[in-house]
Order: C-alpha cells, then sequence, then structure tokens
C-alpha cells in the first residue's frame, strides 16, 4: 500500500506542477490561453485514471490554491473547476472505457458546467447580469473602435452606422450564450480527449484503442436538431410579436449548435480520405484551412457532415473498394 500511495504522490505533484505553470500560462499569456484551456484537465486526467478519483480531487485543490497565489482568485477557480470537474471526469471515464461518443458528450457537458459556474461567480462578484456585462464590454470597446475607424479616414455618419450594427450584436449575445457555451465546451471536449490521448499513449497509460477522430459519427438524432432549429427561424415571420423573438433566437441557437457538431463531422470525413489517400501533411493543411474558409462562408462543411447521417461515405467507400478488390 505504500508503494502506491508513493507512486501517487509522486504522479500527484508532478500533475500540480504541470497544471500550475498551464495555470500560469492561461492567466498571463493571451495567446497560449487557448491551448492551454483544453490542456489544463489532462494532467489531472492522468493520475485520476491511474491512481483514482481521491488522488485527482487532492490535485485539483492543490492547483487551484497555488494558482489563486500566483494569478488571483478567479484563474485559481477556474482550474480548480477545469480539474475538479473536467480532468476527475475525464480520467473516470477512460478507467472505466466509456465509449467515444458518451466520453465526449461528459467531457463537454463537464466543460459546460465549469465554465457556467465560474462566469456566475464573476458575475455576481461584480454584481452583473449577462446583459449588463454584455453591454459595459460594448460601452468599454464603442471608443477605441471609433477611433480607429475615424483613423482609416471613414465618416462620422459610417462611424455611428458601423457602432450601432456592432451594439446590436452584443445585444444578441446575452441570448445566444447557451449555444455559443455548449459549442465551445464541445470543441475543448474534442480537443482535451485528444490531447489526453496523446499523453496516456506516451506515457504507457491504457486508453482505449477504439477512439479514432476518422471514425466520428454523431447519432441521426442529431440532424433533426438542425432541421427544428431552421423551422424555427423560418415560421418567425409567421408567428405572432410576442412569440417571435423566443421561437426566433430558440432556432438561432439550434442552428448554431448543430452546424458545430456536423462541421466536426465534415472533418472527421475529410481525415478519414486524407488519411485513405496518404495525402501529406502540407497539403492537410492547407485542406483544412480551406474548409474553416468555406464553412465560414457558406456551412458547406457542415451539410457535408449532416449528409453524412444518411450517405455514410466512409462506408459506403469501404463497401465498393471491398468489392472492386473481389472482382480483382
Amino acid at each position: 500500500m505504500s508503494s502506491i500511495s508513493t507512486a501517487a504522490l509522486a504522479d500527484g505533484g508532478k500533475a500540480v506542477a504541470l497544471s500550475v505553470v498551464l495555470g500560469v500560462i492561461f492567466a498571463f499569456v493571451p495567446f497560449l490561453s487557448i491551448v492551454a484551456v483544453p490542456a489544463l484537465p489532462v494532467p489531472v486526467a492522468y493520475i485520476t485514471s491511474r491512481h483514482g478519483t481521491s488522488v485527482g480531487l487532492m490535485a485539483s485543490l492543490a492547483t487551484g490554491l497555488l494558482v489563486s497565489v500566483f494569478a488571483g482568485f478567479f484563474a485559481g477557480l477556474l482550474v480548480f473547476l477545469l480539474g475538479a470537474a473536467v480532468g476527475v471526469g475525464t480520467g473516470t471515464g477512460l478507467r472505466r472505457e466509456m465509449p467515444l461518443m458518451r466520453l465526449l458528450i461528459l467531457v463537454a457537458a463537464l466543460f459546460l458546467v465549469s465554465l457556467l459556474a465560474w462566469l456566475a461567480v464573476v458575475l455576481a462578484s461584480a454584481g452583473l447580469s449577462p446583459v449588463a456585462a454584455m453591454d459595459q464590454m460594448a460601452d468599454q470597446a464603442v471608443g477605441p473602435a471609433s477611433e480607429v475607424y475615424a483613423g482609416l479616414g471613414m465618416d462620422q455618419q459610417s462611424i455611428d452606422a458601423a457602432v450601432d450594427s456592432f451594439r446590436d450584436f452584443i445585444t444578441m449575445l446575452p441570448y445566444l450564450l447557451p449555444a455559443l457555451l455548449l459549442v465551445l465546451s464541445i470543441v475543448l471536449s474534442g480537443a482535451t480527449v485528444a490531447l489526453a490521448k496523446q499523453v496516456f499513449l506516451r506515457l504507457k497509460q491504457p486508453f482505449p484503442a477504439s477512439f479514432s477522430f476518422r471514425e466520428f459519427r454523431l447519432h441521426f438524432a442529431f440532424a433533426y436538431l438542425m432541421i427544428v432549429g431552421l423551422a424555427c427561424e423560418l415560421v418567425v415571420p409567421y408567428v405572432p410579436s410576442a412569440y417571435a423573438d423566443p421561437i426566433g433566437f430558440t432556432g438561432m441557437n439550434l442552428v448554431i449548435v448543430s452546424e458545430a457538431l456536423f462541421f466536426i463531422q465534415g472533418l472527421a470525413v475529410a481525415y478519414f480520405f486524407l488519411c485513405r489517400y496518404k495525402i501529406p501533411q502540407t497539403a492537410r493543411v492547407m485542406i483544412y484551412a480551406a474548409m474553416f474558409i468555406i464553412q465560414l462562408l457558406f456551412s458547406l462543411v457542415s451539410w457535408l457532415g449532416l449528409f453524412d447521417t444518411w450517405i455514410d461515405y466512409r462506408r459506403r467507400f469501404n463497401r465498393n473498394k471491398t468489392r472492386g478488390q473481389q472482382r480483382k
């Protein structure tokens, strides 16, 4: 028992040290914080998978306290929540060999709960509602933006129109916050699981062999999420004005979430064929960049993922290839 405790203590100390470094990077290096957030739960996930939940929770608490000393209470709170909820949850799911889709859903839900809890504490401490916080951010951004527009030679009327459009966009954000936070949680979930896979394999910690992005496929029920969202947006002009905003914002939230999910499936389809045809790494980066641009302009990658729900390009390709080999 003592040898196990010693090993757990040693691994826990390493996990705390790495998590503190990631927490400080998150707090003080904005450009690297995008990478630090999905990486933060991974050390705790590793020791949870290897030594159990109690070790993971103690490491999360120690990490949160240390980051609070170096970077402030709110940074420490977020680091603690990501470790205690996401890290421990990921490690527990991997320890129980949870299927890929269930693990991704679990980690996304834990990210969402953690982010909501952290935002609630931040807003409560500031005495602001989400709408008031957005208005305050808009007020702070309007002045510098107006100066930039003026420096570009824009006339005052154009500047006022751009500011009004920006304020309208900010006013909508609180009503789209559920979808935006959920999409962020989904993206962070995928990044955390992918990072955990690389770390676990490098440290020779058991990791389910079935975890492959090229086989990622949503259940067909998710297709109805997009259909309902689009239907809500289509009926808005024909419903009474009292119901127009709730139905419209519900549709927008559903479309945002479903498009993000099917965009990921579209990337998985592309990854499957890029691996199948052994496309060089440089060309893959260019293809992925083009897919992101196409998604931003036309949402075509999401539609690729949506139709894959019914057509199943990968299964059809494998079946056709098998038939071709049998004929030979």
